[in-house]
């Protein structure tokens, strides 16, 4: 039963790659009156194009002065509205503060780590392979790298000419040699602006549209952005009103921020061990004192932050607010934002949170009745033991808590709030695994299943249901799986 918020809480990363290429990227987005260019050769070399982009712009040089940009503007996302403002600093300094009203968070990177602090103000930092390889190529694409045709890290090749609108455009394709990310630009002929970028992702796609462009210290920037991400059917505006190019910053901006105090307490001391739970084929669910009585809700890392079924929120008397598009198991489906009043968990009180709210959330669930999903944001604050065997949930401050046990200690990071781990099925099939507690059974992502020839293996389908609706699962039997020097074996 895994929920994504996608947009709001994680996907905004996506966008703040893109806010940081305005530093990251500056060729396809700062322009200076246009002056004649070199004549481009036939066949098309497309770094004859980017030279001649920098010629027309003004230089690399030129660029090359430019050492910070501070932006606001208005921002839309699905169903929300709000402004953003956002500072961004050579090397890879950024900061991006958005106010939606219903919500707000603010993400960044100090030079050094990505981090992020959501709608509830816990703050993490972000390790996980994958934003350490991006933060890598977001640090060539500012030192220039890709203008290099001997590079190690990218690649460019010339795809064309497209339209675009009423635009037509040279193509660029930007590949490199740390992960499949693929970054196409879409150049118009005449007037070398960037009409449209494509950001490919193993997973999905993001296009924007860059649009009202304006001269500004002889210098001219789209003012206007508008993307799509695909297949999530997420679509973000921003209509940028302001832009100040080295302005002063102080570099405290970009530290990671404080945990402010924190928004929930021990009932006593600074733990609960032993709290009951039901594990119905094999998911968690915990009994939940709201303002009206005890419900289950199920535990379910995998969902980034957490969901109460709306007519269970009606009957509370509390309204939904703003509308974002979820996502999980490759099925979209509409979410809600509602401030949950002060509640328990055996042991525990919290204050007032944001979270989601999903029309029929209820009904999803027959054995048992289900009212709401504690996710991410609930685990993120404690340090978690879960007994399987005796049914006992425990949940510690990680202030102080010190663990005593024999068990193994992994490197986990965490991606979209999940722990990411080594993990090798029959000594054959090895890769980084996700741990959610929230999924029933071990699975494998389609694209490595398919590349593997997995589909071939004798198997038993059956149909399974999310939020998103219902979806064919294959059940394949292996020997093993080895999560470090552990060794699990199917019996």
């Amino acid at each position: 039963m895994t929920v994504l918020g996608q947009g709001m809480v994680w996907h905004k990363q996506l966008r703040l790659r893109r806010i940081r290429f305005l530093l990251v990227m500056l060729f396809f987005l700062i322009l200076v009156s246009p002056v004649r260019s070199d004549p481009i050769p036939d066949p098309i070399d497309p770094y004859t194009i980017l030279h001649a982009y920098y010629k027309t712009i003004g230089g690399i040089p030129r660029l090359k002065s430019i050492t910070t940009v501070y932006t606001e503007g208005k921002t839309e996302y699905d169903g929300l509205q709000g402004r953003f403002k956002s500072w961004e600093q050579t090397p890879l300094r950024y900061r991006l503060e958005e106010d939606f009203n219903i919500i707000s968070q603010i993400q960044g990177d100090d030079g050094q780590v990505s981090w992020k602090k959501d709608p509830n103000s816990k703050v993490t930092i972000l390790r996980d392979e994958q934003t350490i390889k991006r933060r890598r190529i977001a640090l060539g694409f500012e030192n220039f790298e890709h203008m290099d045709p001997t590079s190690s890290l990218f690649k460019v090749s010339y795809q064309g000419v497209q339209q675009v609108n009423n635009h037509r455009c040279h193509v660029i394709k930007i590949c490199n040699q740390l992960n499949p990310d693929v970054l196409l630009n879409f150049i118009d002929r005449k007037s070398f602006l960037l009409i449209q970028s494509i950001d490919q992702q193993p997973d999905m796609e993001i296009h924007t549209l860059y649009s009202d462009y304006r001269n500004e210290n002889k210098m001219l920037f789209p003012f206007h952005e508008e993307s799509q991400i695909l297949p999530r059917q997420k679509k973000e505006i921003n209509q940028i009103e302001k832009r100040i190019i080295n302005l002063p910053i102080e570099p405290a901006l970009f530290s990671i921020p404080s945990n402010l105090s924190p928004d929930y307490h021990f009932l006593q001391g600074n733990h609960s061990e032993n709290i009951p739970f039901q594990l119905i084929e094999n998911l968690i669910y915990l009994e939940v004192k709201t303002t009206e009585d005890n419900r289950l809700w199920l535990l379910d890392s995998g969902a980034s932050m957490s969901v109460i079924d709306q007519g269970f929120a009606t009957e509370m008397g509390i309204l939904p607010q703003g509308k974002i598009k979820g996502y999980g198991f490759g099925a979209n489906f509409d979410l809600h934002f509602v401030k949950l009043p002060a509640f328990r968990v055996q042991g525990v009180a919290f204050e007032e949170q944001t979270i989601f709210s999903f029309q029929g959330l209820a009904e999803k669930f027959h054995d048992p009745l289900c009212y709401g999903i504690l996710g991410y944001d609930f685990l993120s604050r404690f340090v978690v033991k879960i007994d399987y065997a005796r049914g006992q949930l425990s949940l510690y401050d990680p202030k102080v808590f010190v663990y005593k046990g024999k068990g193994a200690v992994m490197d986990a990071p965490l991606k979209n709030g999940v722990f990411t781990f080594p993990m090798t099925v029959d000594s054959i099939y090895s890769g980084k695994w996700s741990l959610d507690i929230g999924s029933f059974n071990t699975s494998i992502h389609y694209p490595f299943a398919k590349t593997n020839n997995l589909f071939q293996k004798k198997g038993v389908y059956r149909i399974s249901r999310g939020l998103g609706g219902e979806y064919i699962e294959k059940t394949i039997r292996f020997d093993h799986l080895a999560i470090g020097n552990a060794i699990i074996q199917n019996r």
